[in-house]
């Protein structure tokens, strides 16, 4: 299923609009514009197509399933969050993604990607524990004001997820690594 682009899709201040995919597969090109929030459920892929430059500042939040920005696509966003849900991710496949605020990537979930593309994180981002959230760039270009790996309540520290560099180009004004949630 796809949706074209000449419709905006808008989230007010106050509200949150929720994309239920289930277990489909979905394309949209539609620009997002608001100041509310839009919420990502089912375990099938939403693939964004579109061009959305500043014209929606409100928080993605992806709480099953994939959020890919596909290449060609624009995105930007205040903030997005990965939920602490098997499999839930956000892809940056070839696209550019820009969040304005602090973005985060709880435990569990598959995180955050970029193989290709490019996304911008001028709030930081961050994990919300150190056994669990993932921050992963396998290539493109990936920057950010701060990448903040924290700690769990447990006694020993145990990072065996975190922020991983294994490709593409990446410039980070601060690391914080086992810093306190």
């Amino acid at each position: 299923f796809t949706l074209p682009a000449p419709r905006t899709i808008t989230s007010d201040a106050g509200v949150t609009g929720t994309l239920d995919l289930q277990a489909n597969a979905i394309s949209v090109a539609s620009p997002l514009a608001g100041a509310g929030a839009f919420t990502k459920t089912g375990s099938g892929i939403l693939t964004y197509t579109g061009t959305t430059a500043s014209g929606f500042t409100g928080a993605l939040n992806i709480n099953t399933g994939i959020l890919r920005v596909a290449a060609g696509s624009t995105l930007s966003a205040g903030s997005f969050t990965v939920a602490a849900t098997a499999g839930a991710q956000f892809h940056v496949n070839g696209g550019a993604f820009t969040s304005s605020a602090l973005s985060t990537v709880n435990q569990t979930g598959a995180g955050f990607l970029i193989d290709a593309g490019s996304a911008a994180f001028n709030g930081g981002i961050r994990t919300n524990g150190d056994n669990g959230g993932v921050i992963r760039v396998s290539g493109g270009t990936f920057t950010a004001s701060e990448v903040n790996v924290q700690r769990n309540s447990a006694a020993a520290v145990d990072f065996t997820r975190g922020f991983i560099l294994s490709g593409g180009t990446s410039t980070v004004g601060t690391i914080r690594l086992g810093s306190s949630n």
